[in-house]
């Protein structure tokens, strides 16, 4: 962010995240179904990101991740398709 500003910072770590080695196993995904998750998962991030610069508070982002892995996890969610 300092390199580039907030705007960009923020999107280009981002991408990195998103498209980086913890979301590699939606690449085998059907196409659709992999679009859709990348798309999900960078939402998401943007959310985080805004949720930290407005709050200043990284404990919030990490419950709200929290609640969010345990949520796809209990079963609670739909399955992915296999």
């Amino acid at each position: 962010m300092r390199r580039w500003g907030a705007y960009a910072g923020v999107v280009a770590a981002n991408v990195l995240y998103t498209f980086g080695p913890l979301h590699w196993n939606h690449f085998a995904l059907p196409l659709s179904a992999a679009v859709a998750m990348f798309a999900a998962v960078f939402l998401i991030g943007l959310f985080f990101s805004v949720l930290y610069r407005r709050s200043g508070n990284l404990w919030l982002v990490a419950v709200f991740h929290a609640l969010g892995n345990a949520y796809l996890i209990s079963g609670v969610a739909p399955a992915q398709p296999a």
